[in-house]
């Protein structure tokens, strides 16, 4: 009885619950600090802009998101919603089949989304260099598990574009959005 009567004594005490609850703060910070530096803690994270998840959002939460497009149009079974940038000459596409978004190329003007090195930290070599509209100039820097494409200048890491879909293979990307890019760089004059 003598140690049920102890035991007793000691939850009943404050100092026993402020000890209780320090440590489960502790625990808890230690916890969240590590998932977010580790990249881990539940669901991977997916590639998003402005609010726009590939392979998630829905055509008809574009409006809510985004606002209107600045244009639209339909190529190959897609829909290609056109949302302004920087510059007038070069908008910001997000692309819709089958109702849900499948892809978005941002225009990129500035340092404000980083250089590439800046994404090679965080996610490793690309998968692929693929060379399409920027030809040599800038490459396409493949980041499929991530579900991140970059356009950057492999000298001085500048960021031209970049494109965000669901995470994917190599294969899967090149073959849903790998149209006029190949693996062969281009010839120099």
């Amino acid at each position: 009885m003598a140690n049920l009567t102890s035991v007793a004594h000691i939850l009943k005490s404050r100092r026993f619950w402020a000890i209780v609850l320090i440590a489960t703060t502790t625990f808890l910070l230690f916890a969240f600090l590590f998932s977010k530096i580790s990249g881990l803690g539940g669901k991977a994270s997916q590639s998003s802009w402005r609010g726009v998840i590939p392979g998630k959002t829905k055509e008809d939460q574009l409006t809510n998101l985004l606002g209107a497009a600045v244009d639209q149009k339909q190529e190959g079974g897609k829909t290609i919603y056109q949302y302004s940038s920087e510059s007038r000459y070069r908008p910001n596409d997000v692309i819709v089949e089958q109702n849900k978004v499948v892809l978005v190329k941002e225009e990129i003007f500035g340092p404000e989304k980083g250089i590439l090195t800046d994404y090679i930290t965080k996610f490793g070599k690309p998968a692929q260099v693929l060379y399409g509209t920027h030809g040599m100039t800038a490459p396409l820097y493949l980041f499929a598990k991530a579900g991140l494409a970059i356009y950057a200048n492999p000298h001085d890491g500048k960021i031209l574009e970049i494109w965000y879909f669901q995470p994917t293979t190599t294969q899967s990307f090149t073959r849903n959005f790998g149209q006029g890019l190949t693996i062969n760089a281009p010839r120099r004059f």
